[in-house]
């Protein structure tokens, strides 16, 4: 792999102008103006009951064009409506002009409340605030009754809302379905060299509570970055070798220094190595668990070996362990004697144990990146990535 990813993602909508296609255009194609003369005909009005006979179709085109006799828009419109959308009109529909927001979110909360069946509903903003909290409550009261709850959210107008968010609903059975997703990347916080097209970055924050205290605990502080848009993004990290991985509903444990890069929409969290006593004396190794469907970047000082864990004992130093598989498990092995006390150790007193069924992606280099101090807490684990 090279040492410089290239991020590519078409985040929002692209146009494509195909210049060349213009190239034997002999003549343009004659445009109706917006206004221009429309037939406008019969109109064709269904109702719950059947069509509606031509006499009393007549009659309610007759007194929508009393209420505005001084234009023609009305008989263009009910033409081209129905030309558009290749059926006829439905009667019996009503339509309230709702002026503001205070008055949409009132009306729109008494419909849910009314809701005895169904709810099916369609929003461009959802935000983790006041407002969309009351919405997730009712619309989470109303699924908990047995109305079957169905929502449709834009990716873009919930760009900036965390995951967990949508969970509660989810978990209580409503029907999510995210129209248009932009599917935003996160990265370590100036590892982007380059860039071009129209991309934002911004603070990507730990994720709630209890990630932030997590944080706080292990001593982590380096901030991530979020990244967003349409283009393609250079990233690099002290020309260091870059790996990508793709999770299809599963995890990877990746040593925190080690990650460069991945797909919003995967979960992580911090994990502690097991081992007990060892653990205990190697001051807690913590790391960072990656879980989901999507890209992971990883980096490596120098090439780096692939190790079967099943096929034979496996041990690593924590510095050179990237990243291991799920079917992974781990703890902390000592070798300490009493020549540590005397300044004549191998160097070598700790070590990781891997077993299982999986792999492990070891660097030829411990030297890279540098260990937590002492007291930091975190033993030279995460190395402070994850900041909030």
């Amino acid at each position: 792999m090279t040492n410089i990813t290239r991020i590519r993602r078409s985040l929002i909508s692209i146009l494509v102008l195909c210049i060349a296609a213009f190239a034997g255009c002999r003549t343009l194609p004659h445009i109706t103006p917006d206004m221009a003369p429309v037939r406008t005909g019969s109109v064709a009005v269904d109702t719950a009951h059947g069509p509606l006979p031509p006499q009393r179709v007549k009659a309610i085109v007759d007194e929508l064009k009393r209420r505005s006799p001084d234009t023609d828009l009305l008989g263009k419109h009910l033409a081209l409506e129905e030309v558009l959308a290749s059926s006829p009109l439905v009667a019996g529909n009503k339509v309230t002009l709702l002026q503001n927001g205070q008055a949409t979110y009132q009306a729109m909360l008494a419909a849910i409340s009314g809701a005895r069946d169904h709810i099916h509903m369609e929003t461009y903003i959802f935000e983790d605030d006041e407002t969309g909290r009351r919405f997730e409550d009712a619309l989470l009261a109303k699924q908990r009754e047995g109305v079957s709850v169905s929502i449709i959210y834009d990716g873009v107008g919930t760009l900036s809302v965390p995951a967990d968010f949508f969970k509660p609903l989810s978990e209580a059975g409503v029907k999510l379905l995210q129209f248009n997703p932009v599917n935003p990347l996160e990265a370590k916080a100036g590892s982007m060299v380059a860039y071009q097209g129209q991309v934002t970055f911004e603070h990507a924050g730990s994720g709630g509570m209890g990630r932030m205290l997590k944080k706080a605990m292990t001593g982590e502080g380096t901030t991530l970055m979020k990244m967003a848009g349409q283009g393609e993004v250079f990233l690099a990290d002290q020309a260091q070798d870059i790996h990508l991985l793709y999770l299809e509903n599963d995890f990877i444990t990746v040593n925190g220094p080690n990650l460069l890069a991945f797909d919003a929409d995967i979960d992580w969290d911090i994990k502690r190595i097991q081992g007990g006593a060892s653990a205990a004396m190697a001051g807690g190794l913590f790391n960072l668990e990656l879980r989901g469907t999507g890209w992971v970047a990883v980096l490596s000082d120098g090439p780096p070996v692939l190790l079967n864990v099943a096929s034979a004992a496996t041990f690593a130093d924590a510095q050179a362990a990237i990243t291991w598989s799920s079917g992974v498990s781990t703890s902390i092995k000592t070798d300490f004697k009493m020549k540590n006390l005397i300044g004549r150790g191998s160097g070598e007193s700790i070590q990781m144990a891997f077993g299982g069924q999986g792999w492990v992606l070891v660097q030829p280099s411990e030297g890279r990146i540098a260990a937590v101090a002492p007291g930091g807490g975190s033993g030279g684990g995460l190395g402070n990535l994850l900041g909030g």
